[in-house]
């Protein structure tokens, strides 16, 4: 397995793959719901063909809101060029590093990561669903020239090529207005939008988090006392379980021009546990609040044949730790620039006909 992600990370090659199950009759019906044909084009017998430049992108802050201050974690991620397609419910995305477009002066600021990074963002008629799974090697720390004491200002940081993260997460959404409101349009470029509408969503998720290094994550020659209240750990595991309210709208300027936004935020249930470089014990919160929000922007022209565009999503979340005002805070995302063109039909393509499935 160790081969096959360094493989993965040697060639900075990312294959996502989505198939959605058909479902039975009457559920999908329910699922799929009614489309107001004059807000929403769905473009029957359409293939979408795409390429794309995209950066996808995590952090990680240890907070200390007593002192008002925070440590801030982040890899040296990387631009990734590909090209896809979509075609009823199939849709398939390869991406490719570009590491030509790295230089060595980046890895000597930033260090290095290895990463595997899957994240799969699916959009359905009534749900969107986002689904994390990612393994990063390597963080650098992005603010020494407030946390660290006597930190020159030049261009170098301090980096921890041990430390190594593995978030685990799902968040699903509800979408009440779907026979108006296409997130499809604007994320996944399988319809257009026609006019401009909006929905309120309603959802849940869950996050998994662990953090680790081989030494303290909180650095020994920090310019505040009692940071963390003095809380030296070296690994950090957080959960969170919630729900999350919003709103979601796209507004079209001339039928072509485009904005979409969309934002949730809500309550968790969250529960940390803090693993002491110097002890080797735990610290536990036990069960207490956090919170979790999700945001989406995209922005762009669309067309029956043409779309070009540019595409945000962010997932944060972020708990109480074992420590007086202390918190976790976690998030990843993706910014996408996609252009498409898209092929009309004549007749199905029997193979990926989904009532053959």
């Amino acid at each position: 397995m160790k081969i096959i992600f360094k493989y993965i990370i040697a060639c900075c090659v990312i294959i996502q793959f989505s198939l959605y199950e058909r479902l039975n009759g009457q559920f999908m019906s329910k699922l799929n719901g009614e489309v107001d044909t004059s807000y929403i084009d769905e473009l029957p017998l359409t293939i979408t063909t795409r390429v794309f430049l995209s950066r996808k992108f995590t952090d990680y802050q240890i907070k200390d809101n007593n002192l008002h201050n925070q440590l801030h974690y982040k890899p040296n991620d990387r631009l990734v060029g590909g090209f896809g397609f979509n075609y009823g419910l199939i849709g398939l995305n390869i991406g490719f590093g570009l590491n030509f477009l790295e230089t060595n002066q980046d890895q000597e600021k930033y260090g290095k990561t290895s990463y595997m990074d899957l994240q799969a963002h699916w959009y359905l008629r009534k749900l969107s669903i986002d689904f994390i799974f990612q393994r990063y090697s390597g963080y650098y720390l992005s603010n020494p020239y407030e946390m660290i004491v006597g930190w020159p200002s030049n261009d170098t940081l301090p980096k921890r090529a041990d430390m190594i993260s593995i978030p685990v997460g799902l968040n699903v959404q509800y979408i009440f207005n779907s026979e108006k409101f296409s997130y499809k349009a604007s994320f996944v470029q399988t319809e257009v939008q026609k006019k401009s509408a909006g929905s309120m969503i309603l959802g849940g998720q869950f996050y998994y988090l662990n953090m680790r290094g081989d030494s303290s994550l909180i650095p020994a020659n920090i310019a505040f006392d009692n940071f963390f209240e003095g809380h030296n750990y070296r690994r950090s595991d957080s959960y969170s379980l919630g729900g999350n309210f919003g709103y979601a709208h796209t507004f079209v300027i001339k039928s072509k021009f485009f904005f979409a936004f969309s934002f949730t935020g809500g309550v968790s249930l969250a529960w940390t546990s803090l693993r002491s470089s110097e002890t080797d014990k735990k610290n536990k919160s036990g069960l207490t609040l956090g919170f979790n929000s999700s945001s989406r922007f995209a922005l762009g022209w669309n067309s029956k044949i043409v779309y070009l565009g540019v595409s945000y999503v962010y997932l944060p979340f972020i708990n109480q730790a074992p420590v007086h005002k202390g918190w976790i805070r976690w998030g990843t995302g993706v910014l996408r620039f996609n252009v498409v063109y898209r092929f009309k039909l004549k007749k199905p393509i029997k193979i990926l006909d989904p009532s053959l499935w």
